[in-house]
């Protein structure tokens, strides 16, 4: 018996680390996991058997929603149709945006809000990627208020600056019989420690998205044209925080200031348009004087035929040029050579004994070769 007590406290311990029993056998859960990963797609899916795949999920879905009658039942069902299409092509972006929308108007938790905030003003942006100029600045307008809105939402839930640590300790294990002083002590000191946990897990949640809002602001607002007053004047009507509108202002103006520090040198924000950038004011150093390098004598290419010789030299029976070498008679068929002539080369001693070397080992490898397969015919036989 308080072996099954003890069993039970353990799970009761972890059923509140990971999530509710309520949570884990959950049967809108279920479902909704099983209509989604049956509609996984990816870029090799063909298009037939992606739109065939899109319109089961949406039949499952409206099943759903008809079985189903409890608003935050339906926020969570169009939540995750929302993240399931953000993913997708862009074609099924537009149903993504939407089921966002639907999943926005009705109950659904604080973490998934601010993730469908994030997921909006991407799907916006994805949607019109590869737009600039003015229309970059009517997109980026458009793509920063759901960002913005979602901030709005994290500061109803009083969010820290750093990512908390549970103070609570954790509780040992109780082995004891129940009913007793002890037991619902240790059965308090596991709620306690569970709520701190369950307490610190959704603050670091929360202080994530804040910073994925965050940081998605500053990646469009950093872009040229730059525009901090616009962002302030935005961020002013819908955050009405002055903590939180310069802690976006920060992150908003440090990439600005390293784009411009690499831009012109200083960390003054340049104008919205550059035409001609400012050349780097720094001094050079004055060439050093170096001595002169002598230029190597011009190579004179070896001739392979001798010039020919003057006549009026060959009458002195000196040669045209002291540089030139005396040309030798051409060789007559059946003639004997000079004696002064070299003689044809021989092969040395070492070049015989290396091909002789060499057809020996040939001899011996197909010696082995042919015993090697005699011995084969006569396994067989």
């Amino acid at each position: 018996m308080a072996m099954k007590k003890s069993c039970m406290i353990a799970c009761l311990f972890l059923a509140g680390t990971y999530g509710s029993s309520k949570a884990l056998g959950d049967e809108l859960a279920k479902q909704l996991h099983d209509a989604l990963t049956h509609a996984q797609t990816n870029r090799r899916t063909p298009i037939e058997e992606r739109k065939e795949k899109y319109d089961v999920l949406e039949r499952t879905c409206g099943e759903l929603l008809r079985q189903y009658s409890k608003p935050e039942e339906h926020g969570r069902i169009y939540y995750k149709l929302a993240m399931h299409y953000s993913l997708t092509d862009s074609k099924e972006r537009k149903r993504a945006l939407e089921c966002a929308r639907k999943a926005l108007d009705l109950p659904i938790g604080p973490r998934d809000r601010l993730r469908t905030y994030i997921r909006l003003g991407d799907a916006i942006q994805i949607a019109n990627r590869g737009v600039r100029g003015e229309e970059m600045v009517r997109v980026r307008r458009a793509a920063v208020m759901p960002y913005l809105t979602g901030l709005k939402e994290s500061l109803k839930y009083d969010i820290p600056d750093k990512n908390p640590e549970v103070t609570v300790a954790r509780p040992d294990r109780y082995h004891g019989p129940p009913g007793t002083e002890e037991f619902r002590e240790a059965m308090r000191k596991i709620e306690v420690y569970n709520k701190a946990l369950e307490r610190v897990r959704f603050q670091r949640d929360m202080i994530l998205r804040r910073d994925t809002l965050t940081s998605q602001i500053a990646s469009l607002y950093s872009r040229m044209p730059f525009a901090t007053e616009e962002l302030r004047t935005l961020a002013t009507d819908v955050l009405q925080d002055e903590k939180a509108i310069k802690r976006l202002m920060d992150a908003v103006e440090e990439p600005i200031g390293k784009r411009s520090k690499k831009f012109t040198g200083s960390d003054v924000n340049p104008p919205e348009i550059i035409d001609d950038l400012p050349k780097p004011d720094v001094d050079l150093p004055p060439p050093k004087d170096h001595p002169p390098v002598a230029s190597p004598a011009p190579v004179r290419p070896r001739e392979l035929v001798p010039p020919p010789k003057s006549m009026e030299n060959v009458e002195q029976g000196a040669p045209a040029n002291s540089g030139d070498r005396e040309m030798t008679p051409p060789r007559v068929a059946g003639a004997q050579p000079p004696a002064s002539a070299s003689p044809a080369p021989q092969a040395r001693p070492q070049d015989r004994s290396k091909g002789a070397g060499i057809l020996i080992g040939g001899c011996v490898i197909a010696a082995l070769v042919l015993a090697a397969c005699v011995c084969q015919l006569v396994r067989r036989a």
